[in-house]
C-alpha cells in the first residue's frame, strides 16, 4: 500500500509541475505577461520540482522492486549453508543464522540487505576452504549483521526501542 501510494504521489507532482511547465512555455512566447527575471525564477523552481519529483519515483522503485528479491536471496542463502554444511562444526550456528533469516520481518527494507548478502557470498567462499577460525569470524559477523538489521527493521516498523 505504501508503495504505490509514495509512486503515485510522486507521478503526481510530476505531472503537474510538466502541465505548468507547458502553460508557462505558453506565456513565454505572450513575453507581456511575466517579466524576465520572475519567468527564470518560476522556469527554475518548476525544473528543480520535477527533478526532486523524479528522483524520488525512482529512488522508490528501485527501493521496492529489489527488496523482495533480496530478502529471499538471503533466506535462500541461508537456508542453502545451513543444509549444506549441516554436519559440520559449525552447523548449530548456520542454523541459527538461517532461523534468524527465516523469521525477520521482511516488510521493510533497510540499507544492510547488501551488506549480508556479501557476507553470505563470502561466507560460502570460506566454508570450502579450512580455515576453521576465520570461518568461525565470518559467522560471528554475519550473526550481528543480522541482528542489526533485525533491529533497524523493527525500528521502521514499529518505532525505536
Amino acid at each position: 500500500m505504501t508503495k504505490n501510494t509514495g509512486i503515485s504521489s510522486a507521478s503526481v507532482v510530476c505531472c503537474c509541475a510538466v502541465i505548468a511547465a507547458t502553460v508557462l512555455s505558453a506565456l513565454w512566447i505572450l513575453n507581456d505577461v511575466l517579466s524576465t527575471p520572475v519567468k527564470l525564477a518560476v522556469l527554475a523552481a518548476l525544473l528543480l520540482a520535477e527533478t526532486l519529483a523524479l528522483i524520488f519515483i525512482l529512488r522508490e522503485r528501485r527501493r521496492f522492486a529489489t527488496f523482495p528479491n533480496q530478502w529471499d536471496l538471503i533466506v535462500a542463502k541461508a537456508e542453502y549453508l545451513r543444509v549444506e554444511y549441516a554436519n559440520a562444526d559449525y552447523g548449530s550456528k548456520l542454523e541459527k543464522i538461517a532461523e534468524t533469516a527465516r523469521y525477520s520481518d521482511n516488510v521493510v527494507s533497510t540499507n544492510k540487505e547488501r551488506d549480508i548478502i556479501s557476507a553470505l557470498d563470502s561466507l560460502s567462499d570460506l566454508l570450502t576452504s579450512s580455515d576453521a577460525k576465520a570461518i568461525e569470524d565470518k559467522i560471528d559477523e554475519l550473526s550481528a549483521l543480522l541482528e542489526k538489521r533485525n533491529i533497524d527493521a523493527r525500528g521502521l516498523q514499529r518505532g525505536n526501542y
